[in-house]
């Protein structure tokens, strides 16, 4: 990993731990010395990675709480000082957006703003990394590959959620100056991101952690 030095000591906090792609985060970045606190609710499958793999112990604090609860969150950033936010935390699935529309929305719209304004307001912050989705781009009637410059899109609740995030993030970077807020924001879209103890299958209830 380029740069792995300079993880050591850093305090990273990460939303969405106990997800299966937080799980495998948190385990890595702990091994490469940085000191990781995480913020999210508590496994939604029986078993979960994070159990498995006994994620809790590689977490210098871990708050359990719901990315809309907004009080919290900033909190626990101030409360943690962290130096850098890996946002996780989400409503993953489509067919579970199909079924819970607005959960999905609150929690991944609204909660990617809830992190942005949380690291705005914490001035140990110097970058956030929000980690999304290839299915941010609009339906195409051809089969060519997307390309960073395509256009964002989303006909299913969870796509539509994930295009108004990548909204939401860049209207905080377009505004920093404007804030007097020196804040590095990137944004990562990952594919279909699956693997060992993933074990994610339609899940009865929302999702809050990727």
């Amino acid at each position: 990993m380029a740069h792995a030095s300079r993880l050591n000591g850093a305090r990273i906090l990460i939303t969405g731990p106990t997800g299966f792609t937080g799980s495998w985060m948190s385990l890595k970045l702990a091994a490469l010395g940085a000191k990781i606190h995480g913020f999210a609710l508590p496994p939604d499958t029986k078993p979960a990675l994070f159990d498995l793999a006994d994620v809790w112990p590689s977490l210098k604090t871990h708050t359990l709480g719901d990315i809309a609860d907004f009080p919290l969150l900033i909190e626990t950033v101030q409360r943690v000082a962290s130096d850098a936010i890996l946002h996780l935390a989400a409503q993953p699935l489509v067919i579970v957006g199909y079924a819970h529309p607005v959960r999905t929305f609150l929690t991944d719209t609204q909660g990617t703003a809830h992190v942005l304004q949380a690291a705005r307001l914490t001035p140990t912050v110097r970058g956030v990394v929000v980690i999304t989705t290839n299915k941010v781009y609009a339906p195409t009637q051809n089969s060519l590959a997307f390309d960073e410059n395509a256009p964002l899109g989303g006909l299913d609740p969870y796509s539509a959620s994930k295009s108004a995030a990548k909204f939401i993030i860049e209207s905080y970077r377009h505004s920093l100056s404007t804030w007097a807020r020196s804040l590095r924001i990137e944004v990562a879209r990952g594919g279909s991101i699956f693997g060992g103890s993933d074990f994610a299958r339609s899940p009865p209830r929302v999702s809050h952690s990727r």
